[in-house]
């Protein structure tokens, strides 16, 4: 069912966007994730990985959550460097997203909202 996309034992399938997580890169991911979404609805996006994010990355994160919100699921982040982190919460995404460390933190996905 994931078609190359990890499942966790929280039952959330697992996204990774690229190192640069910007305008260039933001159309190559939302397809990926529109594609993941028809498959799943609980989605964690690791962001453990990504060294820069700009305003469309975080409009990315947004449609996501949005998107799976519709279908009755939850997007989650996972491992947001320092520099990340301190972007989410300037912008207050950090209250709109459940944040954990790291892949094993994430509560199964009916606790995850």
């Amino acid at each position: 069912m994931s078609e190359g996309f990890p499942l966790l034992p929280s039952g959330h399938i697992v996204f990774s966007p690229p190192e640069e997580f910007d305008l260039a890169t933001v159309p190559d991911v939302e397809s990926e994730l529109r594609h993941l979404l028809e498959l799943h609805r609980w989605v964690v996006i690791d962001l453990s990985e990504v060294t820069f994010i700009d305003s469309s990355g975080l409009s990315a994160l947004i449609w996501a959550r949005q998107e799976s919100l519709k279908l009755g699921g939850e997007v989650v982040v996972v491992g947001p460097s320092r520099r990340t982190l301190r972007l989410l919460e300037i912008t207050k995404l950090s209250d709109v997203f459940p944040l954990y460390d790291s892949l094993d933190d994430v509560p199964p996905a009916s606790a995850a909202g």
